[in-house]
């Protein structure tokens, strides 16, 4: 059982606050749990719809971040979804359809299982730019499954707008992505 819309806690299950970081030099160089919310925004419309985005230390803090009964899901755990989805298409029974999360094309999205995912895009690096990237574009969720020759990396799983698979790779730690729980 899946939850069916992105975390959007600020406290870890325990009680402790996640501290919201806005600053990218400060949350490039965190080796502590964090939150933010894409492009800082303080909408809580927008909070409501796509949740908030978090670094790999919120998710991995012993403190955990997901709520009783429930867990941040491993890589295989995702692999296990999408093989039951039918693989190839699994992207499109996961995505809300139409363009009012996403861009157009959003191909094939019919959002049968109810899992309602959304365009919320994510906060990391490339190529040097960082920042928020890719709202209505992608939605990326992190996973607990650290990469067994490179410990600083993590997988993360995507959904696109247009493409109909689960898609996904190892991403850095210092990342911001969404987190969608599975029950215990």
């Amino acid at each position: 059982t899946w939850m069916a819309e992105n975390l959007r806690t600020t406290k870890y299950r325990n009680g402790d606050i996640i501290p919201e970081v806005t600053d990218t030099n400060t949350w490039l160089n965190l080796n502590t749990g964090a939150y933010c919310n894409y492009e800082d925004t303080k909408s809580l419309d927008s909070i409501a719809t796509y949740g908030r985005l978090y670094n790999w230390s919120a998710v991995n803090d012993d403190r955990k971040i997901a709520p009783i009964g429930w867990h941040v899901p491993t890589y295989d755990e995702w692999i296990i979804l999408g093989n039951f989805l039918g693989d190839s298409l699994a992207g499109d029974k996961l995505k809300e359809s139409g363009t009012l999360h996403w861009k157009a094309p959003n191909y094939g999205a019919t959002n049968e299982t109810g899992f309602t995912a959304l365009g919320g895009g994510y906060r990391y690096g490339y190529g040097g730019v960082y920042g928020y990237h890719h709202k209505g574009k992608e939605e990326a969720w992190w996973t607990v499954s650290v990469d067994s020759t490179n410990t600083d990396l993590v997988f993360h799983v995507t959904i696109g707008y247009n493409y109909s698979m689960l898609g996904g790779c190892y991403c850095p730690k210092r990342d911001g992505f969404s987190i969608r729980c599975v029950k215990d």
